[in-house]
């Protein structure tokens, strides 16, 4: 009975992992379609009003892919809830590399929660960090202040 528990927690754990890459992909060629689209409007010269409804459209096409991957991290999580529901606490089924026993050639089945994540501190944390140890922004150039200056990109 384990061992077919085990069995399909690998195929689950499987396609977990090939919809994860799937919607980061997806991610990254919306972020380009939108980088893209910015980057053709200025070189083409054209008002910031062209287009417009395009972009609003590509910009929500984003934030579903970005909430998409929110609730695939949440289906990970209960997942994870869920292995030991069923008898399977002591396998990893993981999100941070392969465990050990994996890495040996071993059956180990890893989600990755059983490693603790290290705490990420807040943009508020690392600004008030920076300030406290006297650390400065980088000076612009007075040329990158000008708002007349025109866009360049970089090919």
């Amino acid at each position: 009975m384990l061992k077919q528990r085990r069995g399909v927690a690998i195929k689950v754990r499987d396609s977990l992992f090939a919809a994860e890459e799937a919607i980061d992909a997806a991610l990254a060629r919306t972020a380009d379609l939108n980088s893209k689209m910015v980057t053709a409007r200025t070189d083409a010269g054209l008002s910031a009003l062209v287009g417009q409804d395009v972009f609003e459209v590509a910009a929500s096409a984003f934030a579903a892919l970005a909430r998409a991957r929110c609730d695939i991290v949440e289906t990970h999580k209960r997942l994870s809830e869920a292995k030991i529901q069923v008898g399977l606490r002591t396998i990893a089924i993981g999100d941070l590399g392969k465990p050990p026993a994996a890495e040996q050639g071993g059956d180990t089945i890893a989600f990755g929660d059983e490693l603790p994540k290290p705490p990420m501190p807040s943009v508020e944390a690392r600004h008030l960090q920076g300030v406290a140890v006297g650390a400065e922004w980088p000076k612009l150039p007075p040329a990158a202040l000008d708002p007349g200056r025109q866009l360049k990109t970089v090919a």
